[in-house]
């Protein structure tokens, strides 16, 4: 539990970013994006190009969409 985020919470019904009421645990803010790589992850801004990110080697996580 993130005490720190209580006060908050009760204040405005709602956390804002990027805490959240969970230790250790953050929201990923408007205009980021996130990367996973050999089990670690981290948050980025955008702003490079999918070619630069490619190149660099980055993983972008995305959800599978089902066609039907």
């Amino acid at each position: 539990m993130n005490w720190e985020a209580i006060d908050p919470y009760l204040s405005l019904r709602y956390v804002p970013g990027p805490k959240t009421l969970f230790q250790d645990i953050t929201k990923l803010m408007p205009g980021h994006y996130l990367l996973y790589k050999e089990e670690r992850s981290r948050s980025k801004a955008t702003g490079m190009s999918r070619f630069e990110r490619k190149r660099m080697g980055e993983t972008i996580c995305r959800r599978s969409s089902k066609r039907s």
